[in-house]
């Protein structure tokens, strides 16, 4: 078949799901894309490499289940990513890798690789394996580009007998397609990520912020500490284009409470200009009580839906919240496999309605762990729940509608997590937050904080910061 050179650099993707992978790929096409792969640059034309294709179903059955291992430990380490189609389509690679006809795994000779930059032998070797993928391209097949088998290289290693100094570059599954279109990916303008000359300077945005004790939302009732839900909306809307509600992903780690009494600074920098990724950071009187970093990701596919009229909302006092109209989530619904609650939503006029999605989803999922304490991890009333990490990745658009859900995951003791799913109207996993922290009995909060008396509070409180929880 013949495809033009543009429609193969920009249509060569990783193929997974569409891999035929009973049907037998013939040895001249392998032969015929290395002969191009060996055409590729190299440095000083050595070419260090060394190729080398799994056919073998034995060998292949036992790269499969080293290479599920490594997918095992990877998935773990990402904690609780949120919906992601390439996740579901590298993981369905790991479970069906065994059929996949043909591996390719490029290698580098190289008893020996430099301290510094390795740029030079692995831009060798590179080059070499992507020229492979796209003449696979252009014959039918589909491949893949994965290194997670890296994690347990020896093993692989052990399995393929390679020599010390055979080094591996990559994996490459290889198999016809199901002959569908292919089209190219959604990529980052150019105009976000090309720098002309020179490296623009990083944009720094600056807030001093203080308490107000009067606010309604932030203080519906009395708090000895600045409440992290404002640190946060404050950070959001710190790095929020104008007008806009974009989806973010954030991570934020909560290492001090911030007092009543004095101003906090709160810093975000961005490392260019494209105005995506930044870095935040709030301290008071030289201390950091928050630091982290915010992403914005584009916009939601779909709203989550709209609120079923029969959805009452929780009782005030069970998310330590006075007013009604700071309550976001509706009565906690037990299955065999998780709780649920429904996200309700803000009045009109509320500091949390329009143009704050991520704070209302937030604060919902926060109002949702205050309740699992007391339903699932049997906390006490006036057991605190002190914040230290906050993770999360939530949808622009409207949130009312929203179903959180968490999956039962037994005892979590007195540092539990919490990994809240996002789902819209019809089930669909479309974001995620994650709740780290700790649990204190109110004498050890007051210890904590040094207040030998029992605060002013009309019920139990979920603080935030690291060591108080968004409010």
């Amino acid at each position: 078949m013949t495809v033009p050179v543009d429609e193969v650099l920009t249509t060569t993707r990783a193929v997974r799901r569409r891999l035929l992978l009973d049907v037998p790929v013939e040895d001249q096409v392998i032969e015929d894309c290395l002969e191009v792969a060996l055409q590729a640059p190299n440095g000083g034309n050595r070419q260090p490499w060394r190729w080398i294709v799994v056919r073998d179903e034995g060998q292949r059955a036992r790269i499969a289940e080293v290479y599920r291992r490594c997918f095992a430990d990877y998935v773990a380490e990402l904690g609780n990513p949120g919906p992601s189609r390439d996740l579901d389509s590298a993981r369905f690679l790991a479970d069906n890798l065994h059929r996949v006809p043909v591996l390719v795994l490029p290698c580098l000779v190289a008893p020996r690789l430099p301290e510094g930059s390795q740029a030079s032998p692995w831009g060798s070797l590179l080059p070499a394996a992507w020229s492979y993928m796209l003449a696979a391209r252009a014959r039918g097949l589909g491949t893949a580009w994965t290194t997670c088998h890296l994690r347990r290289e020896a093993e692989i290693a052990d399995i393929l007998g390679l020599p010390p100094g055979i080094r591996q570059g990559v994996l490459i599954p290889t198999a016809y397609h199901d002959g569908g279109p292919f089209r190219p990916a959604r990529r980052t303008p150019l105009a976000d990520v090309l720098v002309v000359d020179r490296w623009p300077r990083p944009e720094r945005r600056t807030r001093e912020l203080t308490a107000d004790l009067d606010d309604p939302f932030f203080f519906d009732h009395e708090l000895d500490h600045l409440p992290g839900m404002l640190l946060l909306s404050a950070a959001l809307d710190l790095v929020r284009p104008a007008g806009g509600d974009p989806a973010v992903t954030l991570a934020l780690d909560f290492r001090g409470m911030g007092e009543l009494d004095e101003p906090v600074r709160l810093t975000a920098e961005s490392p260019d200009d494209s105005g995506r990724l930044w870095q935040v950071h709030a301290d008071q009187d030289g201390r950091t009580i928050m630091t982290g970093t915010i992403e914005r990701i584009g916009a939601a596919a779909s709203a989550p839906g709209t609120v079923a009229g029969t959805v009452k909302p929780v009782e005030q006092r069970l998310v330590h919240r006075r007013r009604a109209e700071n309550v976001f989530v509706g009565d906690l619904v037990e299955s065999e496999h998780d709780w649920r609650v429904t996200v309700l939503p803000a009045p009109a006029g509320h500091h949390l309605d329009g143009g704050r999605t991520a704070e209302r989803l937030i604060e919902a999922a926060r109002q949702f762990v205050t309740l699992l304490e007391y339903a699932d991890n049997q906390r006490q009333e006036g057991t605190r729940f002190v914040l230290t990490r906050l993770a999360a990745t939530v949808p622009a658009g409207p949130s009312a509608g929203a179903v959180l859900s968490w999956a039962k995951t037994g005892s979590r003791g007195n540092r539990p997590r919490y990994d809240v799913r996002i789902l819209d109207a019809g089930g669909r996993a479309v974001g995620s937050v994650t709740v780290c922290g700790r649990a204190l009995s109110d004498a050890a909060f007051r210890r904590l904080r040094g207040r030998p008396a029992p605060l002013a509070t009309a019920a139990p409180v979920l603080s935030a910061g690291g060591p108080a929880a968004p409010r």
